[in-house]
């Protein structure tokens, strides 16, 4: 078909896709609302996904005459879609495309907004690891060294590093300095999720086990002390701290609390020492 006949059906306008009710939770599947502007002379509308070899797809079996599409999918990941105008001739067949109407611009949704795009450390704390997304292509992992205790983070410089695989993991063991490192998976080369959580590897980084002598709530920061610790101290004035806004803040808050009511030992392991300065701790857990 050429581009007479868009002509002659007058061109139909461009049309914007947006997206609404992303509900997304882990070992659940996901869902969201795409929802898209009416276009003047229009009879129907194409919805179409982009997959991961660059080609499109229809997401129904024929083109509808509703404005928006519930999407369903069985797992988190990256997800993309284009929607475009159609138009029906004099003997009611549909016409849609790039020969009668311009597509919107891509909508990326991201699912794993949600949370569930996590970088961790494996109990060796040399290998880092994070949420496989089987809609991605390939991931970037970015570190930044953490001399001076990365405690502004929008100052942070951040690097490139070269994986050697698209498994969703990365060895560190061989690294002999502190440094930040966050993760982001990527359906092309400018379609990628949200960046992860930082997370601080130091090989020099120890647990202390201690009981809680000092704590409190101050803004979105947990701040303590630990009897018999040396670095945080009545002295300097310092604390350790755990951030209360990270998914898993609470549940450290929870651990420490509670171990100070019953005056046992806390496992906190902190990084290392900078007797100076308010100090991120890397995990708290209880050995029971």
């Amino acid at each position: 078909m050429s581009k007479s006949f868009a002509t002659n059906y007058n061109w139909l306008a461009l049309s914007s896709l947006l997206s609404f009710g992303i509900c997304a939770a882990e070992q659940q599947e996901v869902s969201f609302t795409l929802q898209w502007s009416s276009v003047e002379g229009a009879t129907h509308y194409l919805l179409e996904e982009g997959s991961r070899d660059g080609a499109w797809q229809s997401v129904h079996n024929e083109p509808i005459a509703a404005q928006k599409s519930v999407i369903r999918k069985n797992s988190h990941g990256l997800y993309i879609y284009r929607v475009s105008g159609c138009i029906s001739d004099s003997s009611n067949t549909i016409h849609c495309g790039n020969d009668v109407a311009e597509f919107s611009d891509p909508l990326i949704i991201d699912s794993t907004q949600s949370g569930v795009f996590k970088l961790s450390l494996n109990a060796q704390g040399s290998v880092l690891s994070w949420t496989e997304l089987p809609t991605s292509r390939f991931y970037q992992l970015e570190t930044t060294p953490c001399a001076s205790g990365c405690t502004d983070t929008e100052q942070l410089t951040w690097q490139a590093v070269s994986l050697s695989s698209n498994a969703a993991r990365y060895d560190v063991s061989a690294q002999k300095m502190a440094a930040l490192y966050r993760v982001r998976a990527c359906f092309s080369d400018t379609v990628c999720s949200e960046w992860s959580n930082n997370l601080l590897y130091d090989p020099n980084a120890q647990t202390l086990s201690y009981e809680v002598n000092r704590l409190f709530i101050n803004g979105y920061k947990v701040l303590f002390r630990l009897a018999g610790d040396s670095c945080k101290t009545t002295e300097n004035g310092m604390y350790w701290y755990v951030d209360y806004g990270k998914s898993d803040g609470a549940v450290k808050y929870n651990l420490l609390k509670a171990a100070q009511a019953g005056k046992r030992r806390i496992f906190v392991k902190v990084p290392s020492c900078l007797p100076g300065k308010y100090q991120e701790v890397i995990d708290v857990y209880q050995d029971y």
